[in-house]
């Protein structure tokens, strides 16, 4: 159970690692929080890509709204479940990273759902490599935004 503000006393009589451990199990759960902040173990980084979505027998193209070292957001009007599973290719450009994921987010929108879809089973390289390659695309989305 996360502190709310009358709680703030009995964190403080307890010590700072009490109040650490509050925090540490806050940041942990991957929500925002109540200011609308991210609250992850991993950035999400708004970057629109190229994707392949393959759904249920259904292939669709489309483009990402972010990308993170565990999952990727988009729309879609393509009728999705929570928790259902399908496959994405995110194009970089120079690299293409296909993989599986899960519907672990939808929120409906008027043309369809923006979803965030959660990789499945990462291995340390592809994590490092998805890593690099988004925040290589966001670097150089920058620099183009600069010189408008």
């Amino acid at each position: 159970m996360h502190p709310n503000v009358s709680d703030t006393d009995e964190l403080d009589d307890a010590g700072p690692d009490a109040a650490a451990d509050v925090v540490a199990s806050m940041l942990d759960d991957g929500q925002d929080d109540v200011l609308g902040r991210q609250r992850r173990q991993n950035v999400r980084v708004d970057v629109q890509l190229p994707i392949t979505l393959r759904i249920a027998g259904r292939e669709s193209a489309a483009r990402s709204r972010d990308v993170s070292a565990t999952g990727v957001g988009f729309s879609t009007r393509l009728p999705l479940e929570m928790n259902q599973r399908g496959e994405v290719t995110i194009d970089f450009g120079n690299w293409r990273f296909t993989k599986p994921f899960a519907v672990k987010f939808m929120k409906p929108i008027l043309a369809g759902a923006q979803v965030g879809a959660q990789f499945e089973e990462l291995s340390p390289e592809e994590r490092e490599s998805l890593v690099k390659q988004v925040f290589d695309v966001q670097r150089s989305q920058l620099r183009q935004d600069k010189s408008r």
